[in-house]
Formats: C-alpha cells, structure tokens, sequence
C-alpha cells in the first residue's frame, strides 16, 4: 500500500473553509462534513496550522461570548434585587463602547446609556 494512501486523516472541515487545495470533500452519510487529509501534499502543514488558529478563534469567540453572558445576567439580577428597578450604564472610552452595546442589547431593560470619551 503507498504511503499517501496509508496516511490519510478523516476529520471535520472547520466551518470557514470547506475545501482547500490539500483537501477534497467526503459526503458523510450522517451529513457531516468531513474531509481526508493527504499528508504527502505541499500544503498540508499550512492547512493544519491554518485549522489550528481557525479553531483557537472558534474556542475564544464561544469562551468570551459564555462570559459575557455570565456577566450580563449578574448585572441584571444586581438591578432588580435592589434599587427602584431603572438601569442605567456609564462607561469611559472602552466602556463607552460597552454602554453602547447593552443599549443595542437591552433597550428595553436600560433607562439611560451615557457613553463618553
């Protein structure tokens, strides 16, 4: 048996790229997405770091966004345990950026935004 045919990889295709010039698609039958390496090709360790940071993004995005969210609903569950039940937010340079975004997010729970610079 070859090499090339003996060292082929079957894993998933990140969700940005579905094929590149070192990889070719296979048509899962449970409608996944999968794609067979070949670790002869010029291109693989380009492919494979290029996965890597793709997947190290996905991690930090999926990450960030839990904190976020983890965050917020503590703000939320501070402002309704005391104070007269109205929001407001207050934030300098980036948290003027934050502020902006909870307005965007929350209109309807938040009374007064006052970014500034």
């Amino acid at each position: 048996m070859p090499l090339a045919a003996a060292s082929r990889a079957i894993e998933r295709v990140p969700p940005l790229r579905k094929a590149t010039s070192s990889a070719s698609r296979v048509e899962s039958p449970s409608a996944a997405k999968m794609v067979a390496v070949d670790i002869d090709h010029p291109d693989i360790e380009a492919f494979i770091n290029w996965k890597t940071v793709e997947e190290q993004k996905v991690a930090a995005l999926v990450a960030g966004s839990q904190l976020a969210n983890k965050h917020l609903n503590l703000v939320m569950a501070a402002c309704h345990e005391g104070g007269n039940g109205k929001l407001g937010a207050v934030g300098f340079c980036f948290g003027g950026y934050v502020v902006n975004m909870l307005a965007a997010a929350i209109p309807d729970q938040l009374d007064a935004a006052v970014p500034f610079y």
